[in-house]
């Protein structure tokens, strides 16, 4: 987008001032032709009103397409949810039940989904190998994951690695005086 008719009669303005004859005997004043200056400054007194508008209007219709591209994202979440919920049974064990009840009412409630399950299949069966329809998950366990904003549901018997520590025991390592190498224990 180009520079908006105010701006442009601002630079206008600018280099009408440039294009001026120095007053004798000093290097900071200019003499200014009174008239044309005033065309300018009457012109830019016009343009500014319309200007506005023009703004306001364009940020109206901004907050109106992001209203309502929030109004179909919300209702595109909604559908996927619900067929979601028609298309998967869950079941949740007694404890991840308890679990999920607390998380609900904490600061994590908010966090990202990770399923911990078989890298074999789509489900939590390990025997159902690729991407079966028709089938049911059950979460035995949820986690919570802070360092990286993760609620983790544990499904069917699997195993999980520990996590890492915010800082690695790379930076413990140096060398001493004497190019000893410290900090590994």
């Amino acid at each position: 987008m180009g520079a908006s008719r105010i701006e442009q009669l601002i630079e206008d303005i600018y280099e009408f001032v440039e294009s001026c004859r120095m007053q004798p005997l000093s290097s900071t004043k200019v003499i200014v032709p009174k008239d044309e200056l005033y065309d300018l400054l009457d012109e830019l007194r016009l343009r500014t009103p319309d200007e506005i508008k023009r703004y306001q209007k364009i940020i109206s219709n901004r907050d109106a397409i992001i209203a309502d591209a929030e109004e179909k994202a919300e209702v595109i979440i909604r559908q996927t949810k619900d067929k979601a919920k028609e298309l998967l049974k869950t079941f949740y064990s007694k404890e991840a039940k308890e679990a999920l009840l607390e998380l609900d009412k904490s600061e994590f409630r908010n966090y990202n989904i990770c399923m911990a399950k078989t890298p074999l299949s789509l489900t939590d069966d390990k025997t159902k190998i690729g991407r079966p329809t028709d089938f049911d998950i059950s979460i035995k366990e949820i986690r919570i994951a802070s360092g990286c904003n993760f609620v983790i549901c544990l499904t069917g018997n699997i195993m999980t690695m520990p996590g890492l520590p915010k800082k690695g025991k790379l930076y413990e390592i140096d060398l001493d005086e004497f190019n000893n190498i410290i900090g590994i224990s």
